[in-house]
């Protein structure tokens, strides 16, 4: 690899990394306007942006999770299992919500079957709520 080629390699993934407002990165920009063409290219150029978290302790996941990105998240469970970092799923957000938490109490049925047997079901929240105590309070709300 010439200088050049390597120099802009080296640079691409360190602009992956930088974080702008509420700290969000490229990455999760991408997750969160569901650019799946970018997000493959992100992670290529440089991995450890996966654990890149915003000001409220947000992976780009949690972000593919609440702004409905189902492909999104199709992408990083896949890239997470391939790379074998699928820790990062188990990950909680600031109010200690994790994937599963956010993808219940949003509705979003598809990600909650792709998502259910990679977390924790009992974990709780900084709120002592299950991802399962959500999805019976919606459910006993719906029932009203």
């Amino acid at each position: 690899m010439n200088r050049w080629c390597f120099d802009f390699w080296t640079w691409t993934r360190n602009l992956v990394r930088v974080q702008g407002r509420e700290g969000k990165t490229s990455l999760h920009y991408v997750a969160e306007e569901g650019i799946v063409d970018l997000l493959s290219e992100f992670l290529a150029a440089c991995p450890e942006s996966i654990k890149g978290v915003t000001i409220r302790n947000e992976t780009a996941l949690h972000i593919a999770v609440r702004n409905n990105k189902l492909e999104v998240l199709e992408v990083l469970l896949g890239w997470l299992q391939y790379v074998g970092k699928q820790e990062t799923v188990k990950w909680t957000d600031d109010k200690g919500n994790t994937l599963l938490h956010i993808a219940i109490s949003q509705s979003h049925i598809q990600m909650v079957r792709l998502l259910f047997k990679r977390v924790q079901i009992n974990a709780q929240n900084l709120a002592d709520l299950t991802a399962l105590d959500i999805l019976e309070d919606q459910l006993e709300g719906n029932l009203i």
